[in-house]
């Protein structure tokens, strides 16, 4: 017999369910086309509640502003388009919903450290050592 002092019980972890007014927000903000801005009005009217308490309840269940969430989804599309396409900065920037190129070149900074070009450049820089490093069928030729 077990000593109930000696007992393991199973520790029980309580996860809390996110509001589900906040998490169609996010539903919301996650489908939206980012080249179009997204209207904190509309989401207000869809949902039934006023912009000042989504506000505040969003930020009480995801631990950032709206305009933080939203300026993260935009910022990690535009890493994904620069890293992937050779589509000119600006259009990127556009299709992230900036109309001001200045506006998208500091955020894109303040976000990543680093500039748009220089992100880019990393990762054709990446792309192409990996294509020279590796090539399937040859055999691998030491430099000495």
């Amino acid at each position: 017999m077990l000593d109930p002092t000696q007992a393991r019980w199973p520790t029980l972890t309580i996860t809390r369910v996110m509001d589900p007014r906040v998490s169609l927000t996010l539903d919301l903000i996650n489908e939206h086309n980012t080249a179009v801005p997204f209207r904190l009005t509309d989401a207000c009217k869809y949902l039934g509640l006023s912009e000042s308490y989504l506000l505040r309840l969003f930020h009480e269940e995801v631990g950032k502003t709206l305009r933080q969430y939203l300026l993260e989804v935009r910022m990690k599309k535009a890493a994904q388009l620069l890293m992937v396409y050779q589509t000119p900065i600006k259009q990127i920037a556009s299709e992230c919903g900036y109309r001001d190129i200045s506006n998208f070149y500091r955020d894109f900074r303040n976000v990543h450290a680093i500039t748009p070009k220089k992100l880019r450049l990393r990762a054709l820089a990446d792309i192409a050592r990996r294509t020279t490093d590796y090539r399937p069928g040859f055999p691998q030729q030491s430099l000495s």
